[in-house]
């Protein structure tokens, strides 16, 4: 039950995580403590509790000589440990990536004297310009002719 707890978990925050804007400082300190949370719990479950876990069966069948469960036990926990590993090395991947990266600097304002003429301010300017000289005038999605 811990390993679907933790799975879906994991699952449902890299979904939100991946909704986040990481140039915004609240979203980036939310996608970091995403990964972090992401790792502990991966590296919990995937890592100390499947490891545990499975040794302990796999001795149990030891133990009692059932061979056919020893058999499909080691082959199940060795193809179930390999996504584990994969598993394990997204989440430390993403820690490295994400974890050491800087808060990102608010984004600079442009004051009225700074805009040039190939700014994106301007060239909207110009372009509504084009638009109103041509008797249209562009609202969201929509075009709407002006008549006098």
């Amino acid at each position: 039950c811990s390993l679907l707890l933790a799975g879906g978990s994991c699952y449902l925050l890299g979904c939100y995580k991946f909704t986040l804007d990481t140039r915004s400082v609240g979203d980036f300190l939310r996608y970091k403590g995403i990964v972090l949370l992401q790792l502990a719990i991966i590296g919990c479950t995937r890592g100390y509790v499947w490891i545990g876990e499975t040794l302990a069966v796999l001795k149990l069948f030891y133990d009692r000589g059932n061979v056919p469960f020893l058999c499909g036990g080691l082959f199940g926990g060795i193809l179930m440990s390999c996504f584990n590993l994969l598993m394990l090395l997204d989440a430390v991947q993403a820690a490295l990536k994400w974890l050491p990266k800087p808060r990102p600097r608010p984004a600079k304002v442009a004051k009225a004297d700074e805009i040039s003429n190939e700014s994106p301010i301007y060239l909207l300017k110009r372009q509504d310009k084009e638009l109103l000289h041509r008797g249209k005038v562009a609202v969201g999605a929509e075009v709407v002719l002006l008549t006098n």
